[in-house]
């Protein structure tokens, strides 16, 4: 009710202040910043009550799930073309992957929507627009867009003395330290009486100094959850995970993060959301978001219990969902592992940050495109643009993608997750030039990065039942193969896992499957 009462106050006040806003650019400019500043102190209060919501009534929930991506086993050995493909096939019409809508972001910019996909039908052949002689030409190569690092605001500086250094991924990292809560779970009030323990000026200081190293470092939101944790347990590694799951939950609510406590019987967790869908972790579904289980220990999961977790309004601003697309992470401490890709006629060579490479290697799974998307480290993705682009110079865009779809067919071995990791891990681009295999989706990506970045062109990636692909809508009409037909364009099925096939050859037991299209571009 006191609720309803607020929200009817404010769009009063709201209102009545937008008419008296009117006069002059100064005004409105003065009225924007008074309701961002009444905003920003409700926000505020929601959070100053929270306690209250921690004794309240705590909800269980018994049904979980996990989601997987694909089921289907992918091939135990590379691929190979051995025999020399028929007439080009008319792929079955594709179905589109929709990512789930979030707010635009000027790094990673939106696929705008698209339309249904034209049928065509398999007896029919494509409809060619008529061959005209191609004449070589420089591929268009798109500017790389460079991201600019963003200046940290200064956090707090406390004396020496008062500061705790912990190790996060082999970077030595300094913090306030913090005086400890010591949880008693059984006691009917604990919850609330360990939020309003650490609601102090300490501790916001400590929040401050986070948010900063995180601004340093140029954390996502995943990194900065994963640099909360750290802190924590070492700070407070002599204590219960009780007490350690408390402390986390404080600074992410406060980092306006809308990360819930959930307990059972004797276990005390968070409940995350994300942005993106993660796949291989069990969630439950709350007011039409998806909260994923992360327990302070990584490798324990749900036990055939039921879970408790505290209502929230839900009329108010409980915070943001954490998003797993990187951009620029400045990590720049550790080991630099160098490494050398060939294929006998192109060669790179890239240096990637050991530290880096092993932050991302239990990152969450989630969806092919949002790997895609990423642009972990622009200046070394950069280098990789400019080392290539002088060895198809002057090359027709066939020629230039089956030169560059032979040098991924042949530069990396093979590996399935599962064998080299034991989980699935698709890689972030960067991490093609630290491990020593890849597997099909790090090809496709890989290769799709390469194709749309230096020719210019539009590039699908594919996902068949078990392997993924690429398909290219090339702007010279003369080139042919194996395609689909998607919003009246052509695309050419390109596999960088189908060893010595060239652009326009899909493998045989896929021609006739009906492909998912995932758009990251």
């Amino acid at each position: 009710m006191k609720y309803r009462l607020a929200y009817s106050l404010f769009f009063i006040f709201f209102c009545s202040n937008t008419i008296f806003a009117q006069g002059t650019d100064d005004s409105f400019q003065q009225f924007r910043q008074g309701m961002l500043g009444r905003y920003q102190g409700f926000r505020k209060s929601v959070l100053d009550d929270y306690a209250q919501y921690l004794d309240g009534v705590w909800k269980r929930y018994d049904e979980f799930k996990v989601a997987k991506r694909d089921n289907t086993p992918k091939p135990a050995t590379l691929p190979k073309a051995v025999e020399k493909p028929a007439a080009p096939v008319v792929i079955p019409e594709p179905e589109t992957v929709k990512a789930p809508e979030k707010p635009k972001n000027p790094e990673t910019p939106e696929t705008p929507a698209k339309e249904k996909p034209v049928v065509t039908p398999p007896a029919s052949p494509v409809k060619e627009t008529p061959k005209v002689p191609a004449t070589p030409q420089t591929p268009k190569v798109p500017a790389v867009p460079t991201v600019p690092t963003p200046t940290p605001t200064p956090a707090p500086a406390p004396k020496a003395e008062n500061m705790h250094d912990f190790d996060f991924y082999g970077m030595l990292l300094q913090a306030p330290k913090v005086k400890a809560y010591t949880f008693t779970p059984n006691a009917n009030d604990a919850y609330g009486k360990a939020w309003k323990f650490y609601n102090n000026k300490d501790t916001k200081v400590l929040i401050e100094h986070l948010n900063a190293l995180a601004v340093k470092y140029v954390f996502n939101d995943w990194f900065r959850f994963r640099l909360v944790r750290a802190y924590v347990n070492s700070a407070l590694s002599n204590a219960s995970d009780f007490d350690k799951v408390i402390l986390q939950h404080y600074i992410l609510a406060n980092m306006k993060y809308d990360v819930r406590l959930a307990r059972t019987e004797n276990r005390l967790f968070l409940l995350i959301p994300f942005e993106e869908m993660v796949y291989g972790r069990e969630y439950l579904t709350m007011d039409n978001k998806k909260y994923f289980l992360f327990f302070n220990d990584d490798s324990r999961r749900m036990k055939n219990e039921g879970i408790y977790t505290c209502n929230l309004p839900n009329n108010v601003d409980c915070g943001k969902g954490l998003s797993l697309i990187l951009n620029n992470t400045g990590v720049n401490s550790g080991k630099a592992i160098q490494r050398t890709l060939t294929d006998g006629v192109i060669t790179v060579q890239g240096e990637v940050n050991e530290n880096l490479m092993e932050m991302l290697r239990h990152y969450p799974q989630t969806d092919i495109p949002e790997y895609a998307k990423s642009n972990l480290v622009p200046a070394f993705r950069k280098d990789l643009l400019e080392q290539i682009r002088p060895q198809i110079q002057g090359l027709s865009q066939k020629d230039a993608a089956n030169k560059l779809i032979h040098f991924v067919q042949h530069a990396f071995g093979y590996a399935t997750d599962d064998e080299q990791h034991g989980y699935e891990k698709p890689y972030f681009l960067e991490e093609n030039f630290y491990y020593p295999q890849n597997d099909c989706e790090d090809r496709s990506i890989f290769y799709a990065y390469l194709v749309h970045n230096l020719l210019g062109l539009d590039v699908h990636l594919v996902h068949f039942p078990g392997h993924e692909c690429t398909a290219i809508n090339f702007t010279d009409n003369s080139v042919d193969g194996d395609a689909y037909i998607y919003n009246d364009k052509k695309y050419i099925i390109c596999d960088p896992t189908y060893v010595d096939a060239e652009i326009g050859v899909c493998m045989p037991q896929f021609q006739t499957e009906s492909p998912k299209v995932e758009l990251w571009q």
